[in-house]
């Protein structure tokens, strides 16, 4: 998603590439977030939800709210409920104990699992 650092992020946004990820980003893919969180188990979920990753840059934006630095991946670990801050790229650019890197890449290994067969691939947006 976009704007994981937003307190306010907006419900839906569109991405348009129009050149290659100059930072190396592969394929985007479709999955269902709150379906993914409710696979994990309730000490990931834990984890998920304290505010310790950090990513993005954060000037001159308007209606998403203030930064949230450092921010939790979930807002409640309670499955289906609450926003789900996350992107992959986060994983790389956050000082984080090893138990935070292993409950993302549970989080992204779900993610991945559930992904929509129609919808993997470049140039396809991710939740």
């Amino acid at each position: 998603m976009d704007l994981v650092n937003a307190s306010l992020p907006p419900d839906y946004t569109t991405l348009l590439c129009v050149r290659p990820d100059p930072l190396g980003g592969g394929p985007s893919i479709l999955s269902d977030a709150h379906a993914a969180v409710a696979r994990l188990s309730e000490n990931t979920r834990a984890l998920l939800s304290e505010a310790a990753y950090h990513y993005g840059t954060f000037f001159e934006l308007h209606g998403v709210g203030e930064e949230y630095k450092p921010f939790p991946i979930l807002e409640g670990s309670a499955p289906g409920e609450g926003f789900v801050r996350f992107t992959a790229k986060m994983l790389e650019r956050s000082e984080l104990g090893q138990a935070h890197v292993d409950a993302a890449r549970e989080l992204v290994e779900e993610l991945v699992r559930g992904r929509s067969p129609s919808c993997s691939g470049p140039g396809t947006a991710s939740s």
